[in-house]
């Protein structure tokens, strides 16, 4: 009788560690879920505010070469059309324009 009263005990002993062990590892795999999640937000924050940046940036890159682009696409067009009056055979083609052109793309 004793030996199934150990026994007994002993077996309710281990269930209750079995069932303890359970719980703080769900209480673990919990902290580590939300760790996980608080890490993929902070990431999330990071790229938001660094694609921002970014986009800041561009911006101001973009107003203030957009000018001479234009200006470079403008004079790039008349050395095209004075390239195409050459093709075509013409004698002359008008100097003043190729240089105004060349002086504006080097200034």
């Amino acid at each position: 009788d004793d030996d199934l009263a150990m026994f007994s005990s002993t077996f309710v002993e281990l269930a209750e560690r079995a069932k303890s062990h359970a719980h703080e590892l769900r209480d673990e795999m919990v902290k580590l879920r939300n760790a996980k999640a608080g890490l993929a937000m902070s990431r999330s924050d990071f790229a938001r505010d660094l694609m921002q940046q970014i986009e800041d940036d561009t911006s101001g890159v973009e107003a203030e070469a957009l000018p001479f682009i234009s200006k470079l696409a403008k004079e790039a067009e008349a050395c095209i059309e004075v390239g195409k009056a050459v093709e075509r055979g013409a004698d002359r083609f008008p100097v003043a324009v190729m240089a105004g052109a060349w002086r504006r793309c080097v200034a």
